[in-house]
Parts: structure tokens; sequence; C-alpha cells
């Protein structure tokens, strides 16, 4: 079943709420980072409507590696197929509509996999 995006349980919750874990000796001891205190649901609406090159993590994994540590969006996000110019790619997103303005070029079909 797909994520509910717009749900009152993204808004609520904080980035800083999400599992993390570090992936790099040099990573600092706790994560400091501007957007610990952002809701979750703010967070991915800015991420995925601006097209940063930090949005390129969670479009391919559902993560976000920042300073040494992974953090985990992968509970808000659906996993897409989608078919561009005869080939099929692999994303997530928030939705489908976020999925179509974030990805250049037309889009001929999204399918959204199922747990």
């Amino acid at each position: 079943m797909p994520h509910a995006f717009n749900s009152n349980a993204t808004k609520e919750i904080l980035v800083k709420e999400l599992p993390r874990w570090k992936f790099a000796d040099t990573a600092e001891d706790e994560l400091k980072w501007y957007y610990m205190d952002k809701s979750v649901h703010e967070f991915l609406k800015m991420q995925f409507s601006g097209g940063t090159g930090q949005s390129m993590d969670l479009r391919k994994n559902g993560i976000m590696k920042i300073r040494g540590w992974c953090v985990d969006f992968r509970d808000f996000l659906n996993l897409y197929w989608y078919k561009q110019y005869g080939r099929i790619y692999e994303a997530y997103a928030p939705d489908k509509k976020r999925l179509r303005n974030g990805t250049y070029g037309r889009i001929d079909k999204i399918l959204v996999v199922e747990d």
C-alpha cells in the first residue's frame, strides 16, 4: 500500500526522529544538521520540488548521506518503477506528482511497487 505523503504523521514527525547510522569513521559523534528540527513532510517537499543534488540519494536509495551519516526516509517514500524512452527505471518519491516533477523528459508509465 502506498504511503500517504500528506498524512498528519509526516507533518508531525521531525527529521531528527528518523533512523540514522554512521557510515564513515570521520563522522561526528552526533549528527548536527540544519534540517534536524524540520518536519519530514516539509523536508521531503523541499527536496523533491527544487531538485537539489542531495535529492539524488533520496531518489535512488530512499536515504540521504550527510556528514558521514545516513538518514533513512524510506518509511515516508514510495518505490516506483517508471518507463521512459523504452527503458524501465526505479526511484523513490513521496508521490507520482513529485516523481514526474523531478524527472527530466516524458514519462510513459508509472507503477508503484507494493511491499
